[in-house]
């Protein structure tokens, strides 16, 4: 079904409650004033034009082009609203028609274009050219909007303010790091460059060697790369070159409570980079673990002690460490110890 066939469909009186926007969604701004005159207008004068819906089976509409006019009487309290119901078509179809018609209405700003063409490369697997002429859009167009949500967040700001024009997209695009992008687009916004001019002046400064610009003092993308790509090498070779069953109990604590304070760095890192999750360390705190450091390790042998982890009649080591506050290899190890004394001795 095309867009402009759906003006000939028969309206029917729906529930506003009946209807979600969870599947095509394109619309994420909305502004407080224009919804109000919007539901004023449509307790004035009757809707005008009915928004189109998807029938769910189970007495619920999936809206597919409206989310204005629907917000609108939910705003105004209206508890039905007229509809033209659809059946029997794919997501990727409800969404390539709530596309065209806001593409052609132009309700959406450039980021929601840009989510939602990124949605259906992602989600439906189709490529620039498909999403062109799906959309009755030129590829240089589809590619363009897709090329800004890959910039940082301050460029991104600047284009949203309208401070920097959509024009300038692919030219700070084509830069290759986050820092370039963003000093040469704060350079076009202060010096009111056009975007051949900011070309000009990329092309300028790449040509006769100038150093990549930076917005800041921070670390850089590539800095951070190199030092962690360092790091992990470095940690590779630490089992080789260790004699792990050499350690005593302490010094496995120790390098243990090392281990557990990298990896809460590394989840930090990861979720402040890629947005990942961060799930709680579980720490085991039996006697032994690497992470828990015995209560008397590295602590002198008392002679009790001594005598009973030489006793005949005397428990397993595992109880022995619990009673003593030792881990059974450190037990096991003294006890060794002692009978490598005793037999010099004899």
């Amino acid at each position: 079904m095309s867009v402009q066939s759906i003006a000939t469909r028969r309206f029917e009186s729906i529930p506003v409650a009946s209807v979600f926007e969870d599947l095509v969604q394109l619309r994420t701004e909305y502004d407080e004033e224009p919804l109000g005159e919007l539901g004023d207008s449509m307790t004035d004068e009757g809707l005008l034009q009915p928004i189109l819906v998807a029938a769910l089976g189970d007495g619920n509409f999936e809206l597919i082009i409206g989310s204005r006019r629907l917000r609108a009487a939910k705003r105004n309290g209206h508890t039905t609203i007229e509809a033209i119901v659809i059946e029997g078509k794919s997501p990727l179809n409800y969404i390539l028609m709530a596309l065209a018609e806001n593409l052609h209405r132009e309700d959406l700003n450039a980021f929601e274009e840009a989510r939602a063409f990124l949605r259906l490369m992602k989600d439906y697997g189709l490529g620039v050219e498909q999403v062109a002429e799906k959309t009755k859009k030129g590829s240089q167009y589809v590619t363009s909007r897709i090329q800004l949500l890959s910039l940082p967040e301050e460029v991104q700001a600047l284009i949203a303010s309208k401070s920097l024009g959509l024009g300038f997209v692919s030219v700070l695009a084509k830069l290759p790091t986050g820092d370039e992008q963003v000093w040469f687009a704060k350079k076009a916004t202060s010096d009111r460059l056009t975007p051949p001019e900011l070309r000009a002046l990329i092309n300028r400064e790449q040509g006769a060697g100038v150093a990549p610009r930076s917005s800041t003092t921070q670390l850089s993308a590539e800095k951070i790369r190199l030092r962690i790509e360092m790091f992990t090498t470095w940690l590779v070779k630490v089992p080789r070159k260790t004699v792990v069953k050499r350690l005593n109990a302490t010094e496995r604590g120790i390098i243990g409570q090392a281990l557990y304070a990298l990896e809460i760095e590394i989840r930090t890192l990861r979720h402040a980079f890629t947005g990942e999750r961060i799930e709680p360390v579980k720490r085991a705190m039996s006697p032994g673990n690497l992470v828990e450091v015995p209560r008397n390790a590295g602590a002198e042998w008392p002679a009790g002690d001594l005598d009973k982890i030489m006793a005949s009649d005397r428990p397993s080591d595992e109880e022995l460490g619990r009673l003593l506050g030792r881990t059974p290899a450190a037990i096991r190890a003294m006890r060794s110890s002692l009978k490598s004394t005793t037999r010099k001795a004899g």
